[in-house]
């Protein structure tokens, strides 16, 4: 996958402040340049040829009290076939506004609400 361009960037961190005009929950964006050590490193070290390619939807206590992790399946798969088809940025922004429909139904935007986390894309 191409590295974000500062569009890309822009086009996720909008569908994030879209998402969350209804609902209280909060919507983050991780992208990874790379991982740290996992289980097969010693195989892909041996064999001095390996490629590790996650996407994870990571819901916080009070939402995955509500949805299951399996509950995000499709949304996971909507964004490998973002990447695979070259539109990453868009599918990403597409599948974080279908979270925060999703959200407002549990998670109805409060009076007091505030935007506790930035809506913009951390890359690690």
């Amino acid at each position: 996958m191409a590295k974000l361009t500062d569009k890309d960037k822009k086009l996720i961190s909008e569908a994030i402040a879209s998402a969350e005009k209804n609902t209280s929950g909060e919507i983050s964006v991780v992208v990874a340049k790379q991982s740290s050590d996992y289980a097969v490193y010693e195989l892909t070290f041996a064999l001095i040829l390996g490629i590790l390619f996650t996407v994870e939807i990571i819901a916080d206590t009070g939402i995955a009290a509500v949805y299951s992790n399996d509950s995000w399946s499709k949304q996971v798969a909507r964004i490998i076939t973002g990447v695979k088809d070259n539109k990453f940025s868009s599918e990403l922004s597409e599948v974080i506004k279908t979270i925060g429909k999703v959200l407002t139904k549990n998670f109805p935007i409060k009076d007091d609400d505030t935007n506790e986390l930035s809506n913009e894309v951390k890359e690690i």
